[in-house]
């Protein structure tokens, strides 16, 4: 299995497309598709979305998007196109053997998080919220999308989890739910209460 996310975590941490000298974006035309813009509108059908690099430059109807010489155009009639989907509640770098995720190290949590990005994009999952991972993955995660050496979806992370004495998880614990001071104030920083 860590062989496997090795394989994978190394072709997401290679540079996708990429090239030191400055180049024009890629551009590319998606044509002839139904198109579900998530604002409640009706779905339209034989739509145009313009692709620049990572920016959706232009959607409408095929005959109000003007494609420009040189684009790769992909047919793509019979197909859906919507916005991507948000998961708000996920732990990227959990296993999903109990025992194994207990005692993995920061660098197999990294890795397994790395795999899970892939599979969700895969998916048409674009942003994800974590809720509780280990700081570690998630601080190498965004070094790596900052740097360009990765190419995935948004990633939020929330950190450690604060709960009630007995409560869910194993993070930090009030004294009583109804005494949570010294909790928050950890976790708020240098907050003065």
């Amino acid at each position: 299995m860590l062989r496997r996310l090795s394989a994978v975590a190394l072709v997401l941490i290679m540079p996708l497309g990429r090239s030191d000298a400055q180049s024009a974006p890629t551009r590319i035309a998606l044509v002839g598709a139904t198109l579900i813009d998530g604002t409640g509108a009706a779905p339209f059908s034989n739509a145009t979305v313009l692709i620049e690099g990572t920016r959706i430059v232009a959607v409408g109807p095929r005959s109000a998007v003007a494609v420009p010489a040189g684009t790769t155009v992909i047919a793509v009639a019979n197909k859906f196109v919507l916005p991507g989907f948000i998961d708000l509640h996920m732990h990227l770098t959990y296993s999903t053997d109990y025992p194994t995720f207990q005692f993995q190290t920061d660098a197999e949590a990294t890795l397994r998080g790395f795999y899970f990005l892939e599979m969700f994009q895969r998916l048409g999952i674009t942003s994800v919220r974590d809720v509780a991972a280990s700081v570690g993955p998630i601080k190498a995660a965004a070094a790596a999308f900052g740097l360009g050496l990765a190419s995935a979806i948004r990633v939020f992370g929330v950190s450690k989890l604060i709960t009630s004495t007995g409560g869910h998880a194993a993070g930090p614990a009030p004294a009583s739910p109804w005494r949570c001071s010294s909790t928050e104030r950890r976790a708020a920083g240098s907050a003065t209460w």
